[in-house]
């Protein structure tokens, strides 16, 4: 599996350790993983000119649109992060949006069934292992490749429309939703 990893090149020291602990675990897991960008220096980027600035981004989001997933670590903040995250999100790639502190709110339209927000401390590496193989998993279910057709009375579709705008989703994510979390409960 192809893996974008996105993260803030103002990072501390103690963060970047976290960044290369959290790309050691894809690795391991046999995943070839693309994270040049994250892992450069700031003064780097200081010293390119605005056209050479302009190109890279504009690489970084081939890189990533060709991708199989996501995985932003967002502890620290970055100006064009929740830029590739949500164009990731709008081209259907998966994400997963991993965090040291408590989850403060990310602004999204509207829920997207590819992103998953996990809080994870650096410390605890076995725990932040099987939260990316979780995703990981996650990523290898969740293609929509089978497609049928499902007749409901009026009455259900009318609960449908009103769940999904509440919830602001699509009816069809809703469905899919129950059905991934029953799903998960068979796991179990």
């Amino acid at each position: 599996m192809k893996i974008f990893f996105l993260a803030s090149i103002a990072a501390s020291k103690n963060l970047r350790s976290s960044y290369i602990d959290i790309i050691s675990i894809l690795e391991s897991e046999g995943h070839m993983v693309n994270s040049r960008q994250s892992l450069i220096k700031p003064r780097e980027i200081l010293r390119r000119s605005v056209k050479s600035s302009e190109k890279r981004a504009k690489e970084l989001l081939k890189d990533m649109v060709k991708s199989d997933c996501v995985v932003f670590e967002g502890t620290q903040p970055t100006t064009g992060g929740g830029y590739y995250l949500s164009m990731a999100l709008q081209r259907g790639i998966p994400v997963l949006f991993l965090i040291q502190e408590e989850y403060r709110g990310l602004y999204l339209a509207s829920y997207n069934r590819l992103l998953r927000i996990k809080q994870y401390s650096s410390s605890e590496k076995d725990s932040l292992r099987k939260t990316i193989k979780n995703f990981l998993s996650f990523v290898e279910k969740k293609g929509l490749d089978k497609r049928f057709n499902l007749m409901i009375s009026e009455n259900m579709d009318n609960f449908l429309n009103d769940i999904a705008r509440e919830s602001g989703i699509s009816k069809a994510d809703y469905i899919r939703n129950l059905i991934y979390t029953k799903m998960e409960e068979e796991e179990k």
